[in-house]
This record gives C-alpha cells, structure tokens and sequence, in this order.
C-alpha cells in the first residue's frame, strides 16, 4: 500500500482501531489534539478501506462534543465506506455517531432512527459493549424528552452489561445517566446516590469528561434543592474541565444553569453575563436544549429588568426552539406509535400461531388417544370373538361327543335288550359307566361355565377401568362394549342349562329339597347344586354372578333355614339329598 509521507507513524496507531472503537468509544479522554491529529491523517490517508472507516467513526465521535454538525460529517462518510466495504463493526459504529450528534442537537426522532440501527447490528455482531453503549445512548435520548421510564428501562439494561463485563468506567457514566433521571423526577436522594459512585469512580479512572458530566449533575441537584452555594461550586468545577477539553455544549450546558441561579438570587448582571456567553455557543453549535433554556432565561431576565423589546426578541427565539422541538417529538412520538402498533400486531400473530400450535397438539394428542381406544377396542372384540368361537367349538364337540355317547349307549342298551339282560352286573356296570360319564359331562360344563364367567367378569372390570380413563364420547363406546360382554354374560340362560344337566345326573334333587323345605327361592335351589357338586366358594361365586364373602353370607342363611344343627356339615348334608 502507498502512503503519503509522514504517516506511517500514524497509520500504525489506527491498525488497532477496530478493537479500540468497539471497546472504549465513550470513555477516551478527549483533547484538541486528538481531534487534530484524526483530522491532519485523513487529509493523508486516503485508502477507502475499514482503516478509514475506523479513523472516520473516531473523528466523528470526538466531534460531537465539538462541533455536532461536523461529527454528523464524519458519521455518514464512515456509513458510506462501510457499507461499501460490508464493514459490519464500521457500519454499527457510524450509526451510533450520527444517532449521537442529532442527539447532541436535540434531533430526537433523527438520533432514535440511527441509535436503533445501531443497537440491532451490535446485536448482531454479538458486541457486547457495543450494544451497552448504544442502549446508554437511547437512554440519553428518552430522557431528555422527558420519557423516563423509557430512559431507566435502557439505562438499567445498559447497567446489567457493563457489569457484566466488568467495566467500571462505563457503569460510572451509567450511574450518571440514571441520577440525572432521578433528579429530573425530584427523586433526590436516589440521585445523589448515584451521581457520587459516578464522580468517585471517574475521579480514580482520571475521566476528566465523567467528572465534569457528574458535577455539572450535582450542580444541578443542589440548585434545584435551593442549595445555590454548593451548586455553584460543583457547576464552576464543571465548567472549567469542559473549557479545559473545549467542549461546547456541557460549556453552554453549564453557563445556562449558572445563569439560571444568579437569576434566581437576583444577580441580574452576573445572569446576564452566564447566559450571553452560553447563547452563542448554543446557537452556533445548534445546540437545541440548551439555546432553548438559555432563550427562555433571558426572556425572564429582561422581563424582570423591564427591557420590554429584548424580553419580546428572545422570547420569540425561545419559542422558534421550542416549537422546532415539539415538532421533533411530535414525530417521535408518531413514529413510536407506528413501532408500538408494529409490536403488538407481531404479538397478535405470534399468539395466533401459539394458539394454532397448542390446536394442533391438542389434535394430535386426541388423535393418539383415538388410536389407542381403537386398538383397545378392535383386541377386545377380538378376545371375546375368540371366546365365543371357542366356547362355540366346544359346544359343537360338545354335542358330538353327546351324540356319539348316546349311540354307544343305544347300541349297549339294544345289545342289553337283545340279551335280555342276562348278566344283571354288566348292567350295573353299564349304569355306572352313563353314570360316571354323566358325572363327567356336568363337572365339564360346571368348570366351563365357571371358566367363561370368570373371563368375561375380567373383561368386564377391565373395560370398567378404562372408562374412568377417557372422555365421555369414548366412555359411550366402552359402555357398548360391556353391554355386549354382559349379553355374553347371561347367568340364568346359563343356568337352565346347567339345570338340564344337573338333573340327569342328580334325578328329583331340587324336588326332594323342595319336600323338606317349600321356602327355597331359586337362587338357594341354584346354591345347593352347586354346594351338591362340592365346589369351592370361588367358583360358587362365579357361578352366581356373586362375590365370594356374598357365598359365605348365602350359605349361613341356608343352613339357618334348613334348620340344620351347628355341628352338621351343609356339603355332607347336600349329598346326602
């Protein structure tokens, strides 16, 4: 690279630029000769590089205390390069300075456009302190337009990241921001609090700017509190270090409120003198607020002094300011009103999509549910289908085997007849042979009946179970299916069968009980056969459709009306019917 002569020296100093203006663009201790020195290496350095682009951004930022419109000069020129050169940090930066040089001039809704820029490409950048100093700065802005609680919001936020990165210096000028914002709302102890942590910190930093900002501060809380003598004392020290680092507007800044004490106290001549010499830097530098209060004093001072036309010339002045303000905030505050019904319209849209999601999870979750009841009920009708094929097969098995049985038994009895039964124990043996058989045919159909009552009894329960588990419409489904399963589950048809074959095997018992004792109901004639079969209380119950402890309650009335003495057993008295 080609560079003219005598600037090697200073080109090397700007190598380190972008780490220098990303890391501590507020807090440098600001001289003259900076100013001079940036000035003097961009006539030399001509490069449209990120090199300029940093020493522009630097420039612009030292100007703003300076000469506003000049910074602003500085800031557009660095946006311009920066944006040719997709230099990200250098496009942040030039924002910020022009956000601040309107900020400077009281161009609120011009300052707020490029500090939000800025705020989101630091944002994006992931620039820590480039995002806390540029939320300091739209604090700033907020602020003097009176919108404190925007201000602290920025102001508390800028907080968290400094302390964050451990950078005292930057939290001083924080704790200054938000005690101005204190005194502004007469919160003046809170103020005070705040503006001496700033002041100690910048005096053991040797800030001078931090130093000077916080006593023009305390000068102000201390005039406000009607403290004219020590406020004097901290805006004269003020004073002197902005003179000191040529900074014109904290020089307007603090003439105007010393002027606007002598005012107060009544020292005409010396007000006048404070606020003449603030009214030309203010207006020269177009300094807004400032050129705005110090209009305003002298309208006041001459009113008090009876100089009718010079209190009508700045009163005049004082409302040409003052309306080019409120204009200014008048469209901040349109162009606040635009950003907030932006917001909420986003808000609205992404609560519409929540509730879109939340629809259609809730559609998904029903829709799993659906799938598992199907599940469920397609396996149950499988399970009692396969009962009812099962319990079908063995009745067609049944009934083969019955019919095969009685063949066997014509064939023996025709055999018998034929042979006129000539052997009387080969009868009996064939008795006891249909007999046992028949003995077996009932306990088969007893233990399969049992068998079929406890499954369905099960299937039922659990069907149960599952209905407290589900919503009402799936809750209906289920009741079908136990309707069903209770259709299946028909005890007394049941029972007449079981009847039919109890008494080939058992012939007149239910008459000869009948005999003994005419009170038994049906469901006692029904305990005593099976009571007869010597079956446990289990498959007693089963059987009736009963719980077992109903069995033993059953048992207990039996006996009483039978009349049965306590030592006589109930099963030996059953077989012996």
């Amino acid at each position: 690279m080609n560079s003219p002569p005598g600037t090697m020296s200073l080109i090397i100093r700007f190598w380190i630029l972008p780490f220098v203006i990303t890391c501590v663009p507020s807090s440098k201790t600001f001289s003259q000769s900076n100013i001079d020195s940036l000035d003097q290496l961009l006539l030399r350095y001509t490069a449209k590089d990120s090199i300029r682009a940093n020493i522009l951004n630097e420039a612009g930022y030292d100007y703003w205390v300076v000469d506003a419109s000049k910074s602003e000069r500085y800031g557009k020129e660095a946006l311009e390069l920066s944006e040719k050169l997709n230099f990200k940090p250098g496009v942040a930066m030039a924002n910020r300075v022009i956000g601040v040089s309107h900020w400077a001039r009281g161009n609120f809704y011009q300052a707020l456009t490029y500090l939000f820029k800025s705020l989101e490409q630091y944002t994006q950048l992931q620039d820590l302190l480039g995002e806390g100093n540029t939320t300091l700065n739209i604090g700033l802005v907020y602020s003097d337009q009176t919108y404190y609680k925007e201000a602290l919001i920025h102001f508390f936020q800028a907080e968290k990241i400094f302390e964050y990165l451990k950078r005292d210096d930057r939290l001083a000028t924080t704790y200054s921001k938000i005690g101005t914002v204190y005194i502004d709302q007469k919160k003046y102890d809170e103020g005070y609090a705040y503006l001496i942590k700033a002041l100690d910190i910048h005096q053991k930093n040797n800030y001078v700017f931090g130093v000077l900002e916080a006593c023009n501060r305390l000068g102000i809380l201390y005039r406000d509190q009607g403290n004219y003598e020590d406020a004097e004392k901290y805006l004269q020290r003020s004073l002197a270090l902005a003179e000191q680092r040529n900074d014109h507007e904290h020089i307007a800044k603090n003439l105007e409120n010393l002027g606007s004490i002598q005012l107060k106290k009544g020292n005409y001549a010396q007000a006048e003198r404070y606020l003449m010499r603030g009214y030309p830097i203010a207006e020269k530098h177009g300094y807004k607020k400032w050129l705005r209060d110090i209009t305003l004093d002298l309208k006041n001072l001459y009113m008090l002094i009876g100089n009718d036309k010079a209190a009508l010339f700045y009163f005049e002045k004082y409302q040409l300011v003052k309306d080019s303000i409120f204009n200014e905030e008048k469209a901040l505050q349109m162009a606040n009103l635009q950003i907030d019904q932006e917001i909420k319209e986003k808000e609205q849209n992404l609560k519409l999509r929540t509730q879109e999601i939340i629809l259609l999870e809730e559609q998904a979750r029903f829709d799993r549910l659906t799938t598992i009841v199907l599940i469920g009920l397609i396996l149950t009708l499988a399970i009692v289908t396969l009962i009812i094929f099962r319990n079908q097969k063995f009745r067609i098995k049944k009934n083969e085997q019955l019919l095969l049985n009685n063949r066997q038994l014509y064939e023996s009895q025709q055999a018998l007849t034929q042979a006129k039964l000539e052997n009387a124990q080969l009868r009996e043996e064939e008795l006891n042979l249909a007999l046992s058989f028949k003995n077996k045919e009932l306990t088969s159909y007893t233990m399969n009946f049992i068998h079929k009552n406890e499954l369905l009894d099960e299937l039922r329960k659990k069907l149960e179970n599952l209905k407290k588990q589900v919503d009402a419409s799936l809750a209906k489904e289920l009741n079908t299916i136990l309707r069903l399963v209770q259709t299946n589950q028909n005890i007394d048809k049941d029972w007449e069968d079981f009847k039919r074959t109890f008494e080939n095997v058992h012939h007149n018992f239910f008459s000869q009980l009948l005999a003994q004792c005419p009170e038994l109901s049906p469901t006692e004639l029904k305990l005593c056969a099976l009571i007869k079969l010597n079956l446990d209380p289990k498959a007693v119950a089963s059987m009736l459709g009963i719980s077992p402890e109903s069995v033993k309650t059953s048992r207990y009335r039996l006996r009483k009306k039978l009349g049965l003495p306590q030592e006589q057993s109930l099963t030996d008295f059953m077989m012996g019917v």
